[in-house]
């Protein structure tokens, strides 16, 4: 876990707070270390980018509010057309690619 400030918060006894079941995208930066406890879940992905006549099909598999406020639940299903790059939501999502 990180407070409002980016720094690592640890417990009385020194051990670094897990956020358990949380998942994190991490883009351009520094190197990092994984912290005890933390697991890379995949290798490097490149960006998902979108062109114009295409879409992806998301599915909600938790609740979350995107960036531009909009609510959703899990099971909730909706289109990110293109042109663009699907990136804030891809933690709380399955997608497939589809085309006009």
């Amino acid at each position: 876990m990180r407070d409002n400030d980016g720094e690592i918060i640890v417990d009385t006894s020194g051990q670094v707070r897990l956020c358990h079941a949380d998942l994190d995208i991490r883009l351009a930066q520094e190197p990092f270390p994984l912290y005890p406890g933390e697991v890379l879940k995949q290798p490097l992905t490149a960006l998902t980018v979108v062109v114009a006549n295409s879409a992806l099909r998301l599915l909600a598999i938790l609740d979350f509010e995107d960036d531009s406020g909009d609510k959703r639940t899990a099971g909730d299903e909706w289109l990110f057309e293109g042109p663009g790059e699907q990136l804030s939501q891809l933690v709380n999502c399955l997608m497939v690619q589809v085309s006009r």
